[in-house]
């Protein structure tokens, strides 16, 4: 199902309304997986509640996973916590006590963290690059209206213009670069969890790709059924590319393509109508026929 929404609308305003249809929608379990936009601690509550499995990307600025980060840091590094597939270190914490059940006892949540440590390094570059910037801005009196957050963060400033930097508000910056946490009530691994959670980017991103396509970037129409019929196509396009995934994933096909490259493909199949021979199809290449073969599926008739 879809539901056109106003733009000023968060994310995480709309789950309860979306948990409230799922009864009519399915008899089969639920698994919800929801970006950082989704959340906030009374949704997660809620999903635990109503005994939903999820997957919910978590902002590392949250006090409990700050904390959880403080614990897990130290140890991240070691061997055992490397993934070659993922080129990433993940550890996972029981955090039953930050979602309550009673007063006595917690939903069994688990926090899974995950570094990746050349984007660590990557980001703490770009950040002191920054900060030398924004210090320099505050030498030479230039300040920058977009700035003025980040002044108050990490600089003090004397009456005669002597800047120093917060070094305390700088290395607690510094100490998150690089990790990404996901909350999740299953009981998968931290590898499993990942796993789900990125199946979800690579159909997003498809979709993204498929809107530039059919270009539905630009959804101003003349009038509010236009919109609507805009959307359902749209909606439409979403539910063939999550079939498509779930195909190349039987044939296992992963491994010699993206989907991507597989959308692309498929895209340059062309039918069109003839006036004498009515709707036909054009010339088919090898990649595009080949993918048929693989998909088990007929090549259309020319």
């Amino acid at each position: 199902m879809y539901r056109p929404l106003s733009g000023n609308i968060s994310d995480a305003k709309t789950l309860p309304w979306l948990m409230s249809l799922f009864d009519d929608l399915t008899d089969h379990p639920i698994q919800l997986v929801l970006d950082r936009g989704f959340y906030k601690a009374e949704n997660v509550l809620l999903m635990c509640q109503e005994n939903i499995t999820f997957i919910q990307g978590a902002k590392c600025s949250v006090k409990y996973v700050k904390e959880a980060l403080s614990q897990l840091a130290p140890t991240m590094e070691r061997h055992t916590h490397y993934d070659a597939a993922t080129n990433l270190y993940a550890q996972k914490l029981s955090i039953n006590q930050v979602f309550k059940a009673s007063a006595s006892s917690g939903y069994p949540v688990t926090l899974h963290a995950y570094l990746d440590s050349e984007r660590a390094a990557e980001e703490r570059i770009r950040f002191h690059q920054q900060l030398q910037r924004w210090e320099e801005e505050l030498k030479t009196n230039q300040l920058k209206e977009a700035n003025q957050t980040a002044y108050k963060r990490y600089f003090k400033v004397s009456k005669d213009r002597l800047v120093e930097v917060k070094e305390e508000a700088v290395e607690e910056k510094l100490a998150y670069m690089g990790y990404f946490v996901l909350l999740s009530n299953s009981r998968m691994t931290s590898a499993q969890v990942l796993s789900h959670y990125r199946d979800k980017d690579q159909v997003e991103k498809a979709f993204m790709n498929l809107k530039d396509r059919l270009n539905m970037r630009r959804l101003r129409m003349s009038s509010e059924r236009g919109l609507e019929g805009k959307l359902f196509v749209q909606y439409l396009a979403l539910i063939l590319v999550s079939e498509l995934k779930h195909r190349m994933e039987q044939a296992n096909l992963f491994k010699d393509y993206t989907l991507d490259e597989v959308l692309e493909a498929f895209n340059r199949v062309e039918y069109f109508i003839h006036p004498s021979f009515g709707m036909t199809i054009g010339e088919i290449l090898q990649k595009p026929e080949k993918l048929y073969e693989q998909f088990n599926l007929k090549i259309p008739p020319r």
